[in-house]
């Protein structure tokens, strides 16, 4: 575990969906919510409501644009709101900042209602593996970095590897060397 600014930031490997959180961020199309991947597992363990609620979502604002986060009930009280990520297809040379924006963006709605535990899994590496694990790392820590937190509150924020055991030993790494006062802006090669 690693403190980033009021945040305490941990990295676990495990099954998302048989975790318990205030909410949890889902990676999503800019068309329909995933039924694959982290939507996938949640959708198995009982939260298609939560998926049903982004797809109402897009029914009435098609197409949000990347980097843009919809909050949701999930529908069920282990994590009781979803964060849909809208990151899932950028393109491949904006998929850094895109990522970072929705960790920001996640962690600003967050706030906004008083979360206290966040759940994240990694972003950018599943679908269309945009990112190597170490970019994935480095773009969902700077989304934390630059996430101004109007409180003293503290808030948890727990990096879920769910599929690729590998990346726990990554970001652990890269959360042990990152530096939040020089977060990076653009995709490492």
């Amino acid at each position: 575990m690693r403190k980033i600014n009021n945040i305490r930031v941990s990295v676990i490997y495990g099954n998302i969906a048989k975790l318990s959180a205030d909410a949890i961020v889902v990676p999503e199309f800019r068309e329909s919510a995933s039924y694959s991947g982290v939507g996938g597992a949640l959708s198995i363990n009982g939260y298609e409501e939560g998926l049903e609620n982004y797809s109402c979502f897009l029914d009435n604002m098609p197409d949000p644009p990347y980097g843009e986060v919809i909050h949701t009930q999930s529908g069920k009280p282990d994590i009781p709101f979803m964060l849909h990520a809208v990151c899932i297809g950028a393109p491949k040379e904006n998929a850094f900042q895109v990522i970072s924006i929705c960790v920001e963006k996640a962690l600003n709605l967050a706030q906004s209602h008083r979360y206290k535990k966040i759940l994240m899994p990694v972003l950018g590496t599943g679908i269309f593996d945009c990112l190597t694990d170490k970019e994935a790392a480095v773009a969902m820590l700077n989304g934390i970095a630059t996430f101004n937190a109007d409180t003293t509150e503290e808030m948890e924020v727990v990096i879920v590897i769910h599929y690729k055991s590998r990346q726990k030993e990554t970001f652990e790494r890269i959360l042990d060397s990152f530096d939040p006062s020089h977060p990076t802006t653009v995709k490492m090669m």
